[in-house]
């Protein structure tokens, strides 16, 4: 299941990976988050999460 919405993720021009909003939920990503990928053996695309950058928050 998780590699047909890895497939109907999709690569843009410049580089930039759209995930399939199912995929991203089952990675438990949210908005903004950045993710990691690479191509296995299988020629198939592996998306991993990655650590959030760390935001600094202002004080009130």
């Amino acid at each position: 299941m998780e590699l047909l919405f890895a497939a109907k993720s999709k690569i843009d021009d410049k580089g930039r990976v759209r995930i399939h909003p199912m995929l991203r939920k089952k990675l438990g990503l949210k908005a903004g988050c950045r993710v990691e990928w690479s191509i296995n053996n299988l020629g198939q695309a592996v998306f991993r999460a990655a650590k959030p950058k760390y935001v600094k928050k202002r004080p009130i």
